[in-house]
């Protein structure tokens, strides 16, 4: 999959995260602080593999 193509998903799937995030966590700041940390393990283990 091309990087631009993953991109693009990323910013089609964003604001379903976050309302799943704020969601679960009730609070827009930890919500936020989810999805950040959530994407940097996933994107970090998509270019190690």
């Amino acid at each position: 999959m091309l990087e631009h193509d993953i991109d693009d998903q990323l910013r089609e799937l964003l604001p379903r995260l976050r309302r799943f995030a704020r969601w679960l966590t009730r609070d827009a700041n930890n919500a936020d602080d989810l999805v950040q940390s959530t994407l940097e393990r996933a994107l970090s283990r998509w270019e190690s593999r």
